[in-house]
């Protein structure tokens, strides 16, 4: 337990790997290192790594920064860190007792019993699959279609923006500065007179790409 408590430092003569234990220490390692990648469940850099023989001098590892990984109910909604992990996200919504305003929350649910193995999700973070920007992905779709908000920090500032349309600049490109890490996400309650539904089509139910995904939000 000690050394969850400690930053860490593995160095190497192909790659560093860091793993800071609060959010000054994580911004200013990115500042440093604009290029580093950040890894939590390593299911998408790991695949770049192993098979398309990607290199990556520099990883950070931040699933012990406090405000990347704890999860908070608010009167808006929830806010996740970037490192929590999908089971996490999925332990707390399924202790919400059901109403009006948890429809959002009941197909995040519906979704992730398709979305890869229970060990996957496991590891794999909402923020990793936020930033890889995956054109694929099963959760993204109901984040954007339920007016998320994302909190985006540097060393210097911290900002808050929408996660719509305009936060994806590219193939698997974002609106953020090489310094910026994603901190949290708020996923919002909704209305009485809202309603939400998420949809996935793929040629098999478990386990698969999906040929269309969708989310829609409605009053």
């Amino acid at each position: 337990d000690l050394m969850h408590k400690q930053p860490l430092l593995f160095k190497g003569p192909q790659m560093a790997w860091f793993r800071p234990v609060s959010l000054a220490e994580l911004l200013r390692l990115k500042e440093t290192y604009p290029e580093a990648k950040l890894v939590v469940g390593n299911s998408e850099l790991g695949v770049e790594m192993k098979f398309k023989k990607m290199a990556y001098p520099v990883m950070i590892q931040p699933n012990r920064v406090p405000e990347l990984s704890r999860i908070n109910i608010t009167e808006e909604g929830i806010v996740a860190g970037a490192s929590v992990t999908w089971n996490s996200l999925e332990d707390v919504i399924m202790s919400l007792p059901k109403s009006h305003k948890t429809k959002v929350f009941e197909q995040i649910t519906q979704m992730l019993r398709w979305f890869a193995g229970k060990q996957i999700r496991n590891v794999g973070s909402i923020g990793g699959n936020i930033m890889t920007g995956s054109p694929i992905s099963d959760l993204n779709p109901i984040f954007m279609a339920a007016n998320c908000t994302l909190t985006l920090a540097s060393k210097d500032k911290t900002r808050q923006v929408k996660f719509d349309h305009g936060f994806y600049t590219g193939y698997r490109q974002t609106i953020l500065e090489p310094n910026e890490i994603l901190v949290d996400i708020t996923i919002p309650f909704t209305n009485p007179n809202e309603r939400f539904v998420a949809f996935k089509q793929a040629r098999r139910r478990d386990d698969d790409i999906a040929s269309v995904n969708g989310g829609f939000y409605y009053s």
